[in-house]
């Protein structure tokens, strides 16, 4: 079964030439399993479902949808505040389409295979590019995790060197 750590290392994959990726981040509406922002400035949040049950139950989140539901009309003048574009991304067997996400979120499906694939097309929210304080928020958040990427990567290359040393002695004795 695929996880949301492996859902999130497809994102990750997908959108690296991106500005700043940041998993697992509190936000004004609750935990983004993804922030997103793009070189143009814009901010998109990914929220992973793994079952149909967990997707159904999503939509119980009344303050989350009903801001971004509300947030999407032209006349709100709360459109200019928060996530540019929200997307669910969830794996393809699930057999949820386009029809089954609000009119303001996006879709994509994780292919069984591998591989993650645009469904439907998350639309612009509002055209406000993240703030100053937010890049700030999310370059730091984002060199964090990259930084505790790397810091998992060497201590796996360091583990199989002792490893490998401790097999040497061993097989020397």
């Amino acid at each position: 079964m695929t996880t949301e750590h492996d859902i999130q290392q497809l994102i990750l994959n997908r959108f690296r030439h991106e500005k700043y990726i940041v998993p697992n981040i509190h936000l004004r509406l609750g935990e983004a399993d993804i922030l997103l922002v793009r070189r143009s400035g814009y901010a998109e949040e990914f929220e992973i479902k793994l079952t149909k049950p967990d997707f159904r139950a999503d939509a119980k989140k009344i303050t989350k949808h009903t801001w971004y539901s509300q947030v999407f009309q032209d006349d709100n003048p709360l459109r200019c505040f928060g996530i540019n574009r929200f997307s669910y991304v969830l794996p393809d067997s699930l057999g949820i389409t386009a029809d089954d996400v609000p009119d303001y979120a996006g879709l994509y499906h994780v292919r069984s295979g591998g591989g993650i694939v645009c469904i439907k097309h998350p639309p612009l929210i509002h055209k406000k590019k993240f703030e100053h304080w937010d890049r700030e928020i999310a370059a730091s958040c984002s060199a964090r995790y990259m930084a505790l990427r790397a810091d998992s990567t060497r201590r796996a290359e360091q583990d199989r060197q002792t490893i490998d040393r401790l097999y040497k002695e061993l097989e020397s004795k």
